[in-house]
């Protein structure tokens, strides 16, 4: 058989409790809208004692984005020069970066209609769109960017190769700021491109409705192309009904007002696909020595991942932590993600089999050809493997990354033609978001 690199894994242990309620998946965001409730308008959320830019920056991009993938402290020395900064929040989805730079107006600084007028031309739409501009100036510049993300890890962003660089300004003005500043939803700059104006509430009510990383870069890839697309006819449109049409709208009309009557029928299912806090505890359970502990691979791929995916996963993981806790045999489950070229396999482990002598020898290998075997059937460049045990009162998880080039495997292929592991797979588009009505 063709030689591939070695697996990278990771171990896992979970409370029974923290898997077997799978439906409290959600309760990071709820307890998340529980404590910001105070925040659901611009005044409430000036005064809390956490200014606008640390609680977007930190507090709702490590929940939104999870802490790995959130950068909020900005300064940073390049090896000749002084100290830079970069824009007030970076987040780095794998080849992906959304930089965010947040402006406030301060309640004691408030004048009429036209010194707010002011304020936003020059805060916003000058100043702001500035420090988007020497972000993107300073990544290209210099081959050492270092910063650390929300975790402590000190990650080169400008050593990345970013296929997609999402330019965002958000920003807090008072309540009389003039319409024809609150209209404007974006600005295009000629060196950074388009760079989206939204307003703070409106950021916090698309992070609430959305949820999802993949679902949050997919917004603003949309609302790009809503904006340029259909400038004339809905460049003036508030948040609410291009959010809206992104989520229940046809993409081959603009949006109208009527749109965000998809809001209102949006089902928050969070118990059926919320995989946040399962994957916030694989850095709260890190593995014991000897298994490895660079989990940022594993979890980036499942952050590539659209709702509708979340949906599948969560649902198989579910089917693996009942045959547990049942102590039954059953068949490997998976699914494939085409957009990403990335396969997941589940494999829940009956009692008898993880109770031998040589379990914590063999389970690794097991795993990696469960994974391999995926991999190879639906010839894919990577596969996520998950492989769940009892043991006592809590589960033992085993994760996998299988990540190289597809090759033709003449053994691996009768391998699987003479004892095939896996159950039947069939294709099918899936839509994020389910609506009242069906």
């Amino acid at each position: 058989m063709t030689k591939v690199p070695r697996a990278a894994f990771l171990r896992t242990t979970w409370e029974l409790s923290t898997l077997v309620a799978l439906g409290d998946f959600g309760l990071d965001m709820r307890q998340f809208e529980r404590d910001n409730q105070g925040k659901a308008s611009n005044d409430d959320m000036a005064n809390q004692h956490e200014d606008v830019q640390s609680f977007i920056s930190r507090r709702l991009h490590s929940l939104l984005f999870l802490e790995e993938f959130v950068f909020s402290r900005n300064e940073f020395s390049p090896p000749s020069g002084s100290e830079l900064e970069l824009a007030d929040a970076v987040v780095m989805l794998g080849n992906v970066l959304l930089i965010y730079q947040i402006k406030e107006r301060s309640a004691d600084e408030v004048g009429d209609e036209n010194a707010e007028r002011r304020w936003f031309h020059s805060k916003v739409l000058g100043k702001a769109t500035k420090q988007v501009r020497d972000t993107l100036r300073y990544l290209q510049m210099y081959d050492e960017i270092c910063v650390p993300n929300e975790r402590g890890r000190i990650f080169n962003l400008a050593a990345r190769q970013f296929t997609d660089v999402i330019r965002v300004v958000v920003h807090m003005p008072s309540r009389i700021l003039p319409e024809d500043c609150r209209s404007i939803r974006h600005y295009t700059s000629k060196s950074a491109g388009l760079i989206h104006i939204v307003e703070a509430q409106d950021y916090l009510e698309i992070s609430r409705t959305l949820r999802v990383p993949q679902e949050v870069v997919r917004y603003f890839k949309y609302r790009e192309m809503v904006l340029t697309r259909f400038s004339t006819a809905c460049g003036a449109l508030p948040e609410p009904a291009i959010a809206g049409h992104f989520i229940g709208g046809d993409f081959d009309v603009p949006p109208s007002l009527e749109s965000a009557s998809h809001l209102f029928r949006l089902v928050q299912d969070d118990d059926e696909w919320d995989l946040t806090p399962l994957m916030r505890g694989l850095h709260n359970h890190l593995p014991v020595p000897g298994m490895g502990d660079d989990y940022y691979d594993i979890l980036i791929e499942f952050a590539k991942l659209p709702r509708s995916m979340w949906r599948k996963i969560k649902e198989r993981i579910r089917f693996c932590v009942q045959a547990v806790q049942k102590g039954e045999f059953d068949r490997p489950y998976r699914v494939t993600d085409p957009s990403t070229d990335c396969g997941f396999v589940f494999v829940a482990v009956d009692p008898e089999t993880s109770a031998r002598p040589d379990w914590p020898e063999i389970r690794l290998q097991g795993l990696q050809n469960f994974a391999m075997a995926h991999k190879y059937d639906q010839r894919l460049s990577k596969c996520v493997g998950f492989m769940i045990a009892k043991d006592g009162e809590h589960f033992d998880i085993l994760w996998c990354l299988v990540s190289h080039p597809w090759v033709e495997d003449p053994e691996m292929q009768e391998r699987l033609d003479r004892s095939f592991p896996f159950r039947p797979v069939r294709r099918s588009v899936e839509h994020s978001y389910r609506f009242v009505d069906g």
